[in-house]
């Protein structure tokens, strides 16, 4: 059930990503709402379902926005999910600050992932700026915690509407 649930965030991202981005086209360069996903699995489900859920979103990201380099993405995502799938089994991430800093050190690892990748496969490649990447960094950390903080409510709110257990 939770995969399914995770499965329900990534498509929910990926259209708010493909919705927002066509109003304000340099929202990839400033916040990375397809990292959300990746840390909820990463948070909330097992090492297994992390790294496989990090691939779903890697593959689906590359393949709606990706213009040059099919597959990057997808790796970049399937490790980064496979890391905090075992950080995540081992700490508890699952509150405010764990949340923060789990969304903020995916959205910095992948940015550092992203440049050494794209060189060495000789890829389109934008450079390496480190002033963009700490600030979408931290937005992207916001973002995540206020992802998890409407997950939450929305969950507490439909187990609350019922008389049962």
């Amino acid at each position: 059930m939770k995969f399914l649930r995770g499965l329900i965030v990534v498509g929910f991202m990926l259209g708010l990503h493909t919705v927002i981005g066509r109003v304000w086209s340099d929202l990839p360069r400033y916040v990375d709402l397809m990292v959300v996903p990746v840390v909820w699995f990463g948070i909330r489900t097992n090492q297994r379902q992390a790294t496989i859920g990090g691939c779903v979103t890697g593959l689906l990201h590359d393949t709606w926005f990706e213009l040059h380099a099919f597959g990057i993405g997808g790796f970049k995502r399937t490790l980064l999910g496979w890391i905090l799938g075992g950080v995540g089994s081992r700490f508890d991430l699952n509150r405010i600050g764990g949340r923060f800093l789990a969304g903020g050190l995916t959205t910095l690892a992948d940015g550092i992932i992203d440049y050494p990748l794209r060189e060495m496969l000789e890829v389109e490649n934008s450079g390496f700026e480190p002033g963009i990447l700490a600030l979408r960094t931290i937005l992207t950390a916001v973002v995540v915690v206020i992802s998890f903080a409407v997950i939450d409510l929305l969950g507490t709110r439909r187990r609350r509407s019922g008389w049962g257990p």
